[in-house]
């Protein structure tokens, strides 16, 4: 599928998500929250535990133990993860600069040997 822009500086479809970023930004706290509870709702599923046992208990909180660990170990893997990639983007841009004077001293040496 091609876009076209025709002659504009922008792509007009790049128009709406502006537009939708400052809405989401200018949304009241009590917007916010009740997004937030929404969400919550569609993703969270209620425990039916009516006519469990003390065993069907102890596994069903294991059980739920399990996925609490599981994620947040996820987390904290994708939050290193983050901070290795904010740090390499990070001496990335401090190395520019010296990438850049390397590139034309070694370009400029290169040329004094040819001759």
């Amino acid at each position: 599928m091609e876009h076209h822009n025709h002659g504009l500086p922008f792509a007009p479809f790049q128009i709406g998500n502006v537009q939708d970023a400052r809405r989401e930004m200018t949304k009241t706290k009590e917007q916010l929250e009740e997004e937030k509870k929404i969400s919550l709702s569609i993703r969270i599923k209620p425990l039916d535990l009516d006519g469990f046992d003390s065993d069907q208990l102890r596994n069903k909180a294991n059980e739920l133990w399990d996925t609490i660990v599981r994620l947040e170990t996820e987390k904290y893997d994708l939050e290193e993860r983050q901070k290795r990639q904010d740090y390499d983007v990070s001496t990335d841009r401090a190395c520019d600069p010296l990438f850049d004077k390397f590139k034309i001293l070694s370009s400029s040496f290169i040329a004094k040997e040819e001759f």
